[in-house]
C-alpha cells in the first residue's frame, strides 16, 4: 500500500532537499507537467533540456497522478529518477517555468 502525504504549504530549502532525497527509496521515475493553457517562460525548455538524457517518454495526456483536466491535454515528461537525475532546487514550484500564485 502506498503512503499519502498532504503538503499543507510548499516545502522550500532543506525540507524539500530531504523530501527529494527521500523519494530515492520509493521512486525510480518523475514527472514533469508541461499545461498549455498556462503563461510560460524559457525556462520551461531549459528544464526539459536539462533532464533530456533522463527522459523515458513524453505524451499528451488529460489526466495523472492526482489530477484531472476538465478540457484539454497537458505534455507529460517522464524521467528516470536516480542520484544522477536529482537535482534539487530551494523550491518545488521553481520548476513550474511559470510563477504559481
Amino acid at each position: 500500500m502506498k503512503n499519502i502525504y498532504d503538503l499543507l504549504e510548499e516545502p522550500r530549502d532543506e525540507i524539500y532537499r530531504r523530501l527529494i532525497l527521500l523519494s530515492l527509496k520509493s521512486c525510480d521515475k518523475f514527472q514533469y507537467v508541461v499545461q498549455h493553457h498556462v503563461n510560460q517562460n524559457k525556462s520551461i525548455q531549459e528544464i526539459i533540456k536539462k533532464f533530456e538524457k533522463f527522459q523515458i517518454s513524453v505524451t499528451e495526456e488529460s489526466e495523472w497522478p492526482e489530477t484531472k483536466l476538465f478540457k484539454g491535454t497537458a505534455t507529460v515528461y517522464r524521467y528516470k529518477l536516480n542520484k544522477e537525475s536529482i537535482v534539487t532546487p530551494k523550491r518545488n514550484y521553481q520548476y513550474y517555468g511559470y510563477e504559481i500564485m
